[in-house]
């Protein structure tokens, strides 16, 4: 019986050699091509860099005069800057007057606004409204 188990086992051995090719169940790996190592990176410098604020100073070539004529042409983009903001200014205020006048007619009327809060405590003691005093027999 021993004999016809060892049998059995070569003639599986045989028939998985025979069936799987070179006895492996996978094909092996391709050959390595030769790999390119990326190159080299610079470190990055660790020592603690000091904050320097910089400050633009004027180039050497720039003369007075053209010093000069950089602030004329910087005030006058700001006075038309302002102008705009003015003529902005002018636009939105007619809209809502427009549109609180139409709501108006419409009967309804605008909230009342919050008065913002008194900084000075003469003027908010001022403003405090009286304590009313309470019965004795209702307290």
């Amino acid at each position: 019986m021993a004999v016809r188990t060892l049998y059995l086992s070569g003639v599986g051995l045989a028939a998985c050699l025979v069936l799987c090719g070179n006895g492996y169940p996978q094909q092996p790996p391709p050959a390595p091509t030769s790999p390119s190592l990326p190159a080299p990176v610079a470190a990055p410098d660790l020592a603690p860099s000091v904050f320097t604020p910089v400050v633009p100073a004027p180039t050497p070539g720039t003369t007075v005069d053209q010093l000069l004529d950089r602030l004329t042409e910087l005030r006058r983009q700001k006075a038309e800057l302002e102008k705009q903001e003015q003529l902005v200014v002018k636009q939105l205020r007619d809209r809502l007057k427009a549109q609180t006048e139409r709501l108006e007619k419409l009967g309804i009327a605008p909230e009342p606004k919050a008065t913002p809060p008194v900084k000075d405590e003469a003027k908010a003691e001022a403003l405090r409204l009286p304590e009313i005093p309470r019965p004795a027999s209702t307290r």
